[in-house]
């Protein structure tokens, strides 16, 4: 007889790389309650992490583990006050707490004005006041405070399956940007990929020097306001304008940024949401 399986879409937590893994049906059958944990082999997803799965009997996946020794001591570096001369909390430290991909939808979602929560049992009574201030520092000024970054936490008694709430939940609040504390992603209200996050998180890790990371964060981010204030200028002075005309004369008026499709895209939606709806739209196919 055939071995029937069922295809999962999985994410590294250590740098988000995904990637559909077939796992067999008889995992998930072992057990009916609680996690379900699967070693996923370094190769498999990405080619340098390797991880735990935890997926419900169901084959939701309801979070990550790594192996990484150094989780509990950044986990530390967070969560504790920090002294006068402390070096503070970095961005690794964050992605092996929170995961890769939650830390760069936290950036864009803050960036494009989406409410973001984290969601967990009452009983782990998770602190993410550190992790809401650093998120809230790497976006420009002039766009800090607009959205939120909160806590929903429900009984774990009510709901013994996480699953289950989690689809209460994304059934009632599709709008906004949803993580757990297992590094898993669990609902992105936005139709873009995060490929731009991803991008500026990857380059800002390759800076050793403490402190530094989250600055350049910071500078990508108002390199990209800047293109959105020229664009924004161009639109207000035309009725409509086709987007491959926009690209051209951006990148006429641009001397750092090169603008392609997917910047226009990430241009276009910031203006759409944190701008002008009406102004947006004066961007043609």
């Amino acid at each position: 007889m055939e071995q029937a399986f069922r295809l999962l879409k999985i994410a590294c937590p250590s740098c988000g790389t995904a990637r559909e893994l077939k796992i067999p049906d008889s995992i998930f059958s072992e057990k009916k309650i609680g996690f379900i944990k699967i070693q996923v082999p370094q190769g498999a997803v990405c080619n340098d992490h390797d991880f735990m799965i935890l997926a419900d009997p169901k084959g939701k996946i309801l979070g990550y583990e790594t192996f990484d020794v150094a989780i509990s001591k950044a986990k530390e570096q967070l969560e504790e006050i920090k002294e006068e001369q402390s070096t503070g909390p970095t961005l690794q430290g964050l992605i092996d707490i929170y995961g890769f991909n939650c830390i760069a939808g936290l950036i864009h979602a803050k960036l494009f004005g989406y409410s973001s929560f984290m969601v967990s049992s009452l009983n782990l009574n998770k602190d993410i006041s550190e992790l809401k201030n650093i998120i809230e520092s790497i976006i420009p000024k002039p766009y800090r405070n607009s959205s939120t970054i909160d806590k929903i936490e429900y009984d774990g008694k009510t709901f013994p399956s996480p699953g289950y709430y989690y689809s209460i939940l994304t059934s009632r609040r599709n709008n906004v940007f949803l993580i757990n504390p297992y590094k898993h992603v669990i609902q992105s209200p936005w139709e873009i990929d995060i490929e731009y996050e991803q991008m500026i998180i990857n380059h800002a890790l390759k800076r050793d020097e403490n402190g530094i990371q989250f600055k350049v964060l910071t500078e990508f981010l108002q390199r990209l306001l800047k293109d959105v204030d020229e664009a924004k200028f161009i639109l207000e002075n035309c009725k409509k304008i086709s987007e491959k005309e926009l690209i051209k004369e951006l990148n006429a008026r641009l001397t750092l940024s090169s603008i392609n499709k997917s910047r226009m895209r990430l241009i276009k939606e910031f203006i759409n949401r944190r701008i002008s709806p009406e102004l947006a739209a004066k961007i043609k196919k």
